[in-house]
């Protein structure tokens, strides 16, 4: 059966349409199918059939063939401090079982064509348990995951629920708060953590810093460093470390160098470094 809906210059310009063959509701606007109920109840949007996406044919479906028929918005138009937001939510088969250590709670999955169908992910974000649940309590992992070339994903990096952050292991954290847990190469030139850009900066102090931060004092009271000082080929760069004395929210001043000939030079109260070679390679100043 259909209803349709027109004007004196057309007489079917939109309708809805129960296809008794196939159970299913087509919505027709401007002479075309915008939405489709199909008789598994599955609404589509922007086309009349769905279409299986990692292993299975979703409830919800959006198709389009460019980017803004293919995607959506959430817009809040409010004076406040409040989002948009989507909620991804659980249970154990009623509002009032708990879910449990362990269950994934939400997962958002990136999926490629492999040039026969859309079955494979290529990366997940994903939303586990990891503890014991109670009255407002939700012990939850972030868990990123990549295809390394494959039909699965593998996990990549895990923020747990403690704020701790492992990079290629899910628990390895030992008391650190960032852990990188990967085979380490046994010569140089191929470092598990690079700090560092595509672009030379001349002088430029590629830095990780220590200690606290935070409640206006936004300087590090110790820093390292890596100190470009050629922009030939490659470059080079020197190793610098860095203290301060006070307890004000002032940057550090350079006290050590280890430079790009080997060299170590400590620096005391002089205020710059004397860079004429040292026979044995040490230079100190009191």
């Amino acid at each position: 059966g259909t209803l349709r809906f027109g004007d004196v210059s057309d007489n079917y310009i939109s309708a809805l349409e129960y296809n008794h063959t196939s159970n299913a509701m087509f919505m027709y606007v401007n002479n075309a199918t915008r939405m489709t109920i199909d008789s598994s109840g599955r609404m589509i949007i922007g086309n009349t059939s769905s279409v299986s996406v990692s292993g299975g044919d979703r409830q919800f479906q959006v198709q389009g063939t460019n980017g803004v028929t293919s995607s959506g918005t959430f817009y809040r138009s409010q004076a406040s401090t409040g989002a948009p937001s989507i909620n991804l939510a659980k249970d154990r088969g009623s509002l009032t079982t708990a879910v449990i250590s362990g269950d994934s709670i939400g997962a958002v999955n990136f999926v490629g064509s492999d040039g026969t169908d859309l079955s494979n992910i290529g990366a997940t974000i994903s939303a586990t348990i990891s503890g014991s649940v109670s009255d407002n309590v939700l012990p939850t992992d972030l868990i990123f995951s990549t295809n390394g070339g494959s039909s699965s994903t593998s996990e990549r990096m895990r923020i747990d629920s403690s704020g701790n952050v492992g990079i290629g292991s899910s628990s390895n954290f030992s008391g650190a708060r960032v852990a990188i847990n990967d085979t380490p190469p046994t010569a140089f030139g191929s470092p598990m953590l690079q700090v560092g850009q595509e672009t030379f900066v001349g002088n430029g102090i590629y830095s990780i810093g220590f200690g606290y931060t935070g409640s206006g004092y936004t300087e590090p009271p110790a820093e390292i460093a890596a100190l470009s000082t050629s922009s030939s080929g490659g470059t080079t760069a020197d190793i610098i470390f860095g203290t301060r004395s006070v307890t004000t929210n002032t940057a550090v001043t350079e006290r050590m160098r280890l430079d790009s000939n080997g060299q170590i030079m400590i620096q005391g109260s002089a205020t710059s470094f004397d860079t004429t070679a040292a026979t044995n390679g040490l230079q100190a100043y009191y």
